[in-house]
């Protein structure tokens, strides 16, 4: 502009080099919490799209035989947030199938590291029968066969080099559990409404 008292300043702005995924069980036993639950995910979803981060977020449940996933926002989604309000909680939890499902919805990230987030009450289990085979056969998806199936499809995410957080808010006994389920990478909280600062947390020792 030939002009000495206007000049051009670049601004630097850090791209975070990940992805984010939540995914929330979304059984029976959320049904008295489901408005909470979803106003949480909400600030979640809100937060980290304006930091620039990533993140698609679904709830799973088995409704005779069948794990329904309910996607509320992908990736490259804007402005759906008032999706995550027909969050509904019904049926049962067969975790280690909807683990498997996140892990092929996790490919769709345009980011080279990729976060679970897991917001469970370490019970997965399921009336109908586990699955084929002599260790599953005429067996219900329930205690420690469930618990074992979902340790499993943990540990092959993290084989996968993608970390899997667990934010856990159930008993006593089912934080044993949960422990086992995810080892350190285990965060409880006493109250729903601590879901989000419990995420936040996480990510806040990431970044630092």
């Amino acid at each position: 502009m030939d002009n000495p008292r206007v000049f051009e300043r670049k601004d630097e702005v850090e791209t975070p080099g990940f992805s984010v995924d939540i995914l929330m069980d979304a059984s029976s036993s959320r049904k008295q919490m489901q408005q909470k639950i979803a106003a949480q995910a909400y600030v979640l979803s809100k937060s980290l799209t304006n930091c620039g981060i990533p993140v698609q977020i679904y709830s799973y449940c088995s409704i005779r035989g069948y794990t329904v996933m309910h996607i509320f926002k992908e990736y490259d989604d804007y402005g759906v947030e008032d999706e995550l309000f027909h969050f509904v909680a019904a049926g049962n939890n067969r975790d280690g199938l909807a683990l498997r499902a996140a892990s092929h919805l996790m490919e769709l990230s345009p980011k080279p590291k990729k976060l679970l987030f897991m917001f469970s009450d370490a019970s997965p289990q399921d009336d109908q029968i586990a699955g084929e085979g002599a260790f599953y056969k005429d067996r219900e998806y329930t205690d420690a066969l469930a618990v074992k199936d979902t340790v499993n499809e943990v540990q092959r995410l993290k084989n996968h080099g993608i970390d899997v957080i667990g934010i856990f808010m159930g008993s006593a006994h089912d934080s044993e559990l949960a422990t086992k389920i995810f080892g350190r990478s285990l965060v409880k909280i006493k109250s729903i409404n601590e879901f989000a600062d419990a995420v936040g947390r996480v990510l806040n020792e990431i970044l630092n």
